[in-house]
């Protein structure tokens, strides 16, 4: 069922769209979004319900938008390369019905550099990231850590929102 995990300090009365960020229900570690920033919604928070794919989505007014954004830290990365690669491409396929996203809370540099729990190399791991975006279609964004992880995958679905609700 859809969990509303925060919501925003009574809403003023206003025409604006509302923005609500969705996220899975299976997601460790989730992110903390902070209010729209893009002017043309207003705020409906967060809401927790199992997605079909991915780790965060979108809904505007209620209306779930066919976006999706898997994140992974490094080490959740360097893991899906190596021994649980065959499951990842199985939800890299799932995501390919969607304008998708695969943010890595990483550089490509730090990703080339590898992870010293992994068997898999930093060139193998960053060669598959950008095999799967060629391969998938499904871009994939390092950027750089946590905090840049979420402002990123914020600002992806906000600008979804805005050029695939808003402007049809």
């Amino acid at each position: 069922g859809r969990r509303k995990l925060a919501s925003p300090a009574m809403p003023r009365r206003t025409d604006k769209p509302v923005l609500s960020f969705v996220q899975d229900s299976r997601e460790q570690l989730p992110l903390t979004f902070t209010p729209p920033k893009r002017r043309e919604f207003s705020d409906g928070g967060v809401i927790c319900y199992g997605l079909d794919a991915g780790d965060y989505s979108c809904e505007v007014n209620g209306e779930l938008l066919p976006v999706r954004v898997e994140r992974k830290t490094i080490s959740d990365y360097f893991g899906v390369v190596g021994r649980g690669r065959q499951r990842f491409e199985r939800e890299l396929e799932r995501l390919r019905a969607y304008t998708a996203f695969l943010v890595i809370e990483a550089t490509a540099d730090e990703i080339r550099h590898g992870c010293e729990r992994s068997l898999v190399s930093g060139e193998a791991a960053y060669a598959s990231a950008l095999c799967w975006n060629v391969k998938t279609g499904i871009s994939v964004v390092f950027a750089g850590n946590r905090r840049t992880g979420r402002d990123t995958v914020q600002r992806l679905l906000e600008e979804f929102a805005v050029h695939s609700y808003l402007k049809k």
